[in-house]
């Protein structure tokens, strides 16, 4: 919510003292941005970064295995 409020003082500070901000349409853009909690869903995946490991909880629990393969630097910096 850091990103709303530093949005939110941005546009009043560029602002000239002649234009009028319209509160409720940045609240609603900034409602458009900011991710929901349905957005977020995946992150309560309990991922696993060793594959052996993951392979034996996936078989205990009777579970399949999907495994995320990319060519490059992790943070995707390449």
């Amino acid at each position: 919510m850091d990103f709303a409020l530093a949005f939110v003082l941005f546009a009043f500070q560029s602002a000239t003292a002649t234009e009028r901000v319209d509160i409720t349409a940045i609240e609603r853009r900034v409602a458009e941005i900011v991710p929901t909690l349905a957005d977020e869903r995946w992150l309560a995946l309990p991922w696993q970064s060793n594959l052996m490991g993951a392979r034996a909880l996936a078989q205990e629990q009777g579970k399949p295995v999907l495994l995320w393969v990319m060519d490059g630097n992790t943070l995707g910096c390449t």
